[in-house]
């Protein structure tokens, strides 16, 4: 089974099931808790998707093979990899997720 969530939770999870006599149960309860504390449900909470199954429409979040991560746009004419907002250089995008939503219940002016 695989599981993506953010890099400092996988650490913190990581650690927990070091120091843990059952890491199976440590590991299930650790992922409850990063899931309750996103405040989103499970099928909102972005996964890293592999380009080689889709490629998106929008600006999403992409990763390189090296753990880069950037806003990025497929531009499927070019079939290339652009970094937002100016698109002006490239990046070798092998997983993408959708941009993050805004925190529930909060309120911001601009």
């Amino acid at each position: 089974m695989e599981i993506n969530l953010y890099l400092e939770m996988n650490n913190q999870i990581s650690e927990l099931l070091r120091l843990s006599e059952q890491p199976a149960q440590m590991y299930a309860a650790a992922l409850i808790d990063a899931y309750r504390n996103t405040g989103l449900e499970p099928e909102e909470i972005p996964q890293w998707i592999p380009v080689s199954k889709e490629k998106p429409n929008d600006t999403v979040i992409g990763c390189d093979k090296w753990g880069n991560v950037e806003p990025v746009l497929y531009i499927q004419s070019l079939k290339k990899w652009k970094i937002m907002p100016n698109a002006c250089v490239e990046m070798d995008v092998i997983y993408w997720q959708p941009l993050p939503q805004p925190p529930k219940g909060e309120k911001y002016e601009h």
